[in-house]
């Protein structure tokens, strides 16, 4: 999980440094958005099997739901 927030962290920082730096690739910056997609998509895998591992089985569910409605509190909060 930390490799992979850690390669979008790098993915994201490479694009604000093509642009800051006034050279921006289309296709970089689509390459890279299509990379940090994917290392989302481990991200959010990795962190449903540690809830799993670290919540009893009954609130796992639960625990999941929680997760999920921080996520989208703070992307409505961003708007």
């Amino acid at each position: 999980m930390l490799v992979s927030e850690t390669g979008r962290g790098i993915a994201i920082a490479i694009v604000v440094g093509s642009l800051a730096l006034h050279r921006p690739n289309v296709l970089q910056i689509i390459g890279l958005a299509i990379i940090e997609e994917i290392l989302e998509v481990f991200s959010t895998l990795t962190e449903r099997r540690c809830l799993q591992t670290l919540v009893e089985p009954h609130h796992a569910s639960s625990a999941l739901v929680r997760r999920s409605m921080e996520g989208y509190a703070k992307l409505s909060l961003k708007k």
